[in-house]
């Protein structure tokens, strides 16, 4: 899952050390991703302030330990077109001063806000080759032949995006200023989350780059066809992998050090991780030092299922950001879901599951890099409240554990189940995730956060 996020306070960057080492649960660092019933997750800046203020206070008070508030932007929110001819975007400044006063508004209430940075919805018109289906949110219409996107992932290989799109991040933060009330920015690349193939990938660019990979490491075209055991008579008939390569470690291990190493680390090959983080720094100026995070999802995949060395992986991980994260969600079990999918909060299954999640991050992520729980939850929808009490204490426990900085838990509210950006999900579990249903009642595990039971 997209979306969704939790950071730390600025202050705790100075002294990593010392949180790493003192983790307990009177000082994990709680969040909640922020939505209004009313309004998708993607259309943050649609929201009522009325109804924020009213929202954040409630959060913020009697003791409620949620220091972040996480919302999502997307890259279209500011950038309305991009002009590629001059090189100029055009800004929704209206946007600009509502992510202001969203700012001003958590530092209020005694919050600070951690920020989804988003490439796929509204992409600013003037952009040639992105092609989405008419609700970007619903992936059944997409036009072959353009770009299309899980988050992070092929977009950042485009060379006619690389500048809008640090443009739009120089602008984000600059949009913060002074930014007294933001813990961070965050951005993932999901799609080895199941396992990892590139099947929503397959973009004429990301090929063409990863060919550019493979003559640059291996001129033989020879030696790619014996190591990948595939058919190859000209550089043309290079492809990414998609799901039927699931088991060629060394195919999916190639094609993950063309991202993990040739892209997200050097940008050689895209946009790199160390580029966002500079846009970012641009857009802030002297007003205040931004801070990044990034999810590469989980590492144990890259162990099972490619050639990947530990080493490899190490350098992988180790980017200029100022954390690594992890997601997990436990929902139950859906019938209609393939069986690797269920998670029964209070089955040991599910303990032994995100405690390996944990421990497989920890062995390849920088030692003296905070690792936080980015995202997680557990929906209501097929599943009894108890349960999900039952996770939010399980995520508490192992985060004392192993010394995780904190989690951020998706989210305030339920969405209503009828919202028509969701009408194609199979898995209606979206609508289901609040600590309050969609009426504004509170579910058992809204109470649960101010009592943690450790």
């Amino acid at each position: 899952m997209a979306a969704k996020q939790l950071l730390f306070c600025l202050h705790v960057v100075a002294s990593i050390a010392v949180s790493i080492t003192e983790i307990r649960a009177d000082n994990l660092l709680r969040g909640v991703i922020y939505v209004q019933p009313s309004y998708h997750y993607t259309n943050t800046l649609q929201m009522s302030l009325s109804q924020a203020d009213s929202d954040f206070q409630k959060i913020g008070a009697d003791g409620k330990q949620f220091v972040h508030l996480g919302l999502r932007v997307s890259w279209g929110d500011l950038m309305t077109h991009w002009n590629g001819t001059t090189s100029t975007p055009t800004w929704n400044e209206t946007n600009c001063k509502r992510l202001g006063e969203l700012e001003q508004l958590a530092g209020k209430h005694g919050m600070k806000l951690i920020f989804n940075c988003h490439l796929k919805e509204h992409v600013p018109t003037g952009i040639s080759g992105i092609l989405l289906a008419p609700n970007s949110t619903d992936t059944a219409n997409v036009t072959s032949g353009g770009i299309y996107h899980s988050a992070f992932d092929d977009l950042i290989v485009h060379d006619e995006v690389r500048e809008p799109i640090i443009k739009f991040h120089e602008k984000f933060a600059s949009c913060m200023s002074p930014g007294k009330n933001v813990a961070y920015w965050k951005h993932a690349f999901e799609s080895m989350y199941l396992f990892p193939t590139s099947s929503k990938t397959n973009t004429t660019a990301a090929t063409n780059k990863f060919t550019q990979w493979a003559q640059k490491t291996n001129n033989s075209l020879s030696h790619w066809a014996s190591r990948w055991g595939k058919s190859l008579t000209s550089w043309d008939d290079l492809s990414l992998p998609n799901a039927s390569d699931k088991g060629n470690k060394a195919f999916l291990g190639d094609y993950w050090r063309f991202w993990l190493l040739g892209v997200l680390k050097s940008g050689e090959y895209g946009l790199s991780v160390g580029e966002i983080m500079a846009a970012l720094q641009r857009g802030s100026g002297e007003a205040y030092q931004p801070t990044l995070g990034f999810k590469h999802w989980k590492a144990g995949n890259f162990m099972s299922l490619t050639d990947m060395t530990h080493e490899e992986l190490i350098a992988a991980y180790d980017l200029p950001i100022n954390l690594t994260a992890l997601g997990m969600y436990c929902n139950g079990v859906d019938p209609t879901l393939p069986p690797n999918t269920a998670c029964t909060p209070s089955t040991e299954a599910a303990k032994i599951a995100l405690e390996t999640y944990i421990n497989d991050t920890k062995a390849v992520a920088p030692t003296n890099l905070p690792i936080l729980i980015w995202e997680t939850g557990a929906s209501t929808r097929l599943q009894g409240e108890s349960e999900q009490v039952a996770w939010a204490s399980l995520v508490e426990n192992m985060c004392v554990k192993h010394n995780i900085l904190g989690y951020n838990w998706w989210q305030y509210v339920d969405w209503l189940p009828a919202l028509k950006d969701l009408k194609n999900h199979i898995n209606k579990d979206l609508c289901h995730f609040g600590m309050h249903y969609a009426n504004g009642t509170a579910k058992a595990v809204w109470n649960y956060f101010p009592r943690p039971s450790i």
